[in-house]
């Protein structure tokens, strides 16, 4: 269009100095004039247009390099959390073997105060046994042989074992 113009100017100025009344030569160098500021016109839009292309420019290079820098610090994070969670994936398979002893060791617990005996009474295992009286009589009595672990005559530890019961009640 710029170019367009200037040959119009120029064919304008060449129609001038050729024989022209004044009338067609006033027209034509209004004609000239208009042209003129037209191509300045369009020049300034053409330095705006390129201004601002270098500015578009600045800005998409300024985010190019935020980019590649957000980038390279993703990949770093990535690789730094996927230590953290080896680190916290191995702590967690320790927890987890830890829970496992204690639970084998809370089902052996289970097991074995499964066999004992049944949990109704107090947990005093007795023995009978007989002695004979001044009188030549015979009396019978009962002595603790054992006692049941966790029932209440173990917790108390008022009974013991050899402890011979002489009432009840």
């Amino acid at each position: 269009e710029n170019e367009d113009l200037t040959v119009r100017v120029s064919e304008l100025e060449e129609a001038t100095r050729r024989s022209c009344s004044s009338q067609e030569r006033t027209r034509l160098a209004a004609q000239c004039e208009e042209a003129e500021k037209v191509v300045k016109s369009l020049r300034v839009d053409l330095e705006r247009a390129l201004l601002g292309e270098s500015e578009a420019r600045i800005e998409l290079e300024s985010v190019v390099c935020k980019f590649e820098h957000l980038s390279r610090l993703y990949t770093v994070e990535s690789f730094q959390i996927k230590g953290q969670t080896s680190e916290v994936e191995r702590e967690l398979r320790a927890e987890l073997e830890e829970l496992r002893s204690k639970e084998d060791l809370l089902q052996a617990h289970v097991s074995y105060f499964s066999t004992l005996p049944s949990t109704a009474g107090v947990g005093i295992e007795l023995e009978e046994f007989a002695t004979l009286q001044e009188d030549g009589s015979v009396s019978r009595a009962h002595r603790v042989v054992a006692l049941t672990p966790g029932m209440s005559a173990w917790r108390s530890g008022v009974v013991k074992v050899g402890d011979v019961v002489t009432e009840v009640g």
